[in-house]
């Protein structure tokens, strides 16, 4: 065995004289100069470039994110008004045979149309709601209904 003692620094204090001290610099643990230590300029600057394009298409999406939630809430929200209209058409004995059209006590910014017609059937109503909302939402519903004169002298027969 080997019955040398390695001496290891015990100071790393500034005046440790095991340090090398180079021409009126101070003292330093590694040979890099200071320049080396830090980022330049143009690494930051193309930091904040990559950091700038990022936050850019983040808010983007989370943009349009945003308005496809309220395209979708707008869309929802005229469906269930004119399952309502047709339910009210379901339930009246005789709906009137021409256009009629209305607005929404809860949903003012809601309008709706209803046609109401004989269909080339005998005994059918051709029944068609419309109701149109913000952003250009416009839903649809066609939908055919026994009329009640036909199904009264059926079931007398």
């Amino acid at each position: 065995m080997n019955n040398k003692l390695s001496v290891i620094p015990a100071c790393l204090s500034v005046a440790c004289p095991l340090r090398s001290r180079r021409a009126g610099r101070g003292y330093r643990l590694s040979g890099k100069s200071k320049y080396q230590e830090a980022f330049t300029l143009l690494e930051v600057l193309i930091a904040l470039a990559i950091i700038g394009l990022t936050l850019t298409v983040l808010i983007h999406s989370q943009v349009l994110s945003i308005r496809q939630e309220m395209k979708s809430k707008y869309h929802t929200t005229a469906l269930f008004l004119a399952n309502e209209i047709l339910s009210d058409t379901f339930i009246q004995k005789d709906p009137l045979r021409e256009i009629e059209t209305g607005d929404f006590e809860d949903e003012p910014e809601f309008s709706w149309e209803r046609e109401v017609e004989n269909s080339d059937i005998e005994g059918l109503d051709t029944i068609k709601i419309t109701v149109s909302g913000p952003e250009n939402t416009q839903i649809v519903l066609n939908t055919y209904r026994l009329q009640q004169n036909i199904m009264q002298t059926r079931t007398r027969r």
